[in-house]
């Protein structure tokens, strides 16, 4: 559009590649469309249109469904499109899937299309939590019940992506396009699973102080086990994980009670996991009200489905509500439940702040880094040495070539908002309360030093 304007009439790949330098078709390939609610029925919802479709189903119909169509995209299976073709024929009423027919032919050539993602289908199953009746006896089963599933996904999709901004630079709408690309994409649960059991040590009969000490701060805060609810929640993912995508299509799984298994040692670490992953329907709605508040649909950050990923809706059973939400539980669950307990003045002295608790779990972070890169480069990951009052980085890691400093921060990097409705300001000064500059300051003290 670019080039028109400066009157290039007929501006084509060659002559963009040209001006940005960049390969527009590759670049196309990577790219996913998903279409809006506007796309496919011509107007734009609102928070209350889908409540309203919301309300005729029961929350144990809407997180049925729902919870099999995630799992079915996790983060592992996304990319699958035989995947997405089953959660389409099966959850699509024939009307959608003719719409949808009608935007693929309408949509740029060479893009993948894609139709629902991981944390559109979550952010639905907390409205449904917030919104949806206890009981009701309509089901998604008839036409016009998959018809409403698959307006309310679209909607969620439409109201997440309200009043962002879709003109400005070319910098600024790239920065949008690459975060709604991250956004979408989220770490498997395997991954989670692993960052667990090295972090904390699982494998090791004789643990580092600073690990020994956190998981005993769990065990204050919770009343379990870490080690059993952290096993316990490694045996649930490997078991999502493991099972045949056609087997959760075909019907609803739930959970194994801890009573299912025959290995006394499973069900011991099962139940731990249970006592603080899984929650009523009711209880989880609370949990939504107070991590979420009042912001607005588009900025919810998910933490409370981290913090219980485990629905109990009554005799349907317990099922697992999103699989990357299971899989962070085992990782930032121990760290959510500490915090909460510290603000709560339920743990003993020092640990009555989040900076105490920061504090500690600063150390665990920057023992496990170090772990991972003298695994990587042995002998050549040099530990730095504070010198007086000027803070100086962590470590460096030796190359013949080049030297790489490094600064382990353990803090959390969740927006409060979605970068793509913050201006550059407000991002700068997010990224100060997080104390990024500190950490620029000790590697400008390290290079100078260094130098």
């Amino acid at each position: 559009r670019r080039l028109k304007r400066a009157g290039h009439r007929n501006a084509n790949v060659q002559d963009t590649e040209r001006m940005f330098g960049v390969d527009v078709e590759l670049f196309k390939r990577h790219m996913s469309v998903i279409p809006r609610y506007r796309d496919l029925f011509g107007r734009v919802p609102s928070e209350r249109h889908l409540a309203r479709i919301v309300r005729r189903y029961p929350v144990g119909e809407w997180l049925s469904f729902l919870s099999r169509i995630q799992n079915m995209l996790s983060a592992e299976r996304s990319g699958d499109p035989e995947q997405m073709r089953a959660v389409v024929q099966g959850a699509m009423s024939e009307d959608f899937r003719d719409r949808l027919m009608g935007f693929e032919k309408r949509s740029p050539r060479g893009m993948t299309l894609r139709l629902f993602y991981e944390r559109q289908i979550a952010t639905l199953q907390q409205f449904a939590i917030l919104h949806a009746p206890v009981t009701g006896d309509k089901t998604f089963t008839c036409d016009r019940g998959r018809d409403d599933l698959g307006r309310a996904l679209l909607m969620t999709f439409n109201i997440m992506g309200s009043g962002r901004r879709e003109k400005g630079s070319l910098r600024t709408l790239l920065a949008i396009v690459v975060q709604d690309q991250i956004r979408m994409s989220l770490t498997p649960a395997g991954q989670y699973a692993a960052r667990a059991w090295n972090f904390y040590e699982l494998m090791k009969t004789n643990r580092s102080p600073e690990v020994r000490q956190y998981l005993k701060l769990f065990h204050l805060a919770t009343g379990v086990n870490a080690r059993d609810a952290i096993m316990g929640g490694l045996c649930e993912v490997i078991r999502e994980e493991t099972l045949d995508p056609k087997e959760i299509a075909e019907a609803w799984r739930a959970v194994a009670s801890p009573d299912a298994y025959q290995n006394p040692l499973e069900a011991r670490v099962v139940r731990a996991s249970a006592k603080v992953r899984q929650n009523t329907v009711a209880e989880t709605r609370k949990l939504v009200r107070q991590v979420e508040g009042r912001r607005r649909m588009r900025d919810w950050n998910l933490i409370a489905l981290s913090k219980a990923p485990i629905a109990d809706v009554g005799q349907q059973g317990a099922f697992v509500l999103n699989h990357t939400a299971l899989g962070r539980s085992l990782f930032d669950g121990v760290r959510h439940a500490i915090l909460t307990a510290a603000l709560g003045k339920r743990l003993p002295e020092p640990f009555t702040t989040a900076k105490a608790v920061g504090g500690l779990y600063g150390a665990l972070f920057e023992r496990y880094i170090i772990g991972i890169l003298r695994h990587l480069f042995p002998h050549q990951v040099i530990k730095i040495k504070e010198e007086g009052r000027e803070k100086r980085c962590d470590l460096m890691v030796w190359f013949p070539d080049k030297v790489v400093l490094v600064e382990v921060k353990g803090e959390h990097f969740i927006a409060k908002d979605h970068v793509a409705y913050m201006n550059l300001d407000e991002r700068r000064k997010e990224l100060r309360g997080i104390g990024l500059p500190k950490a620029v300051a000790q590697l400008t003290a390290t290079i100078k030093a260094l130098r």
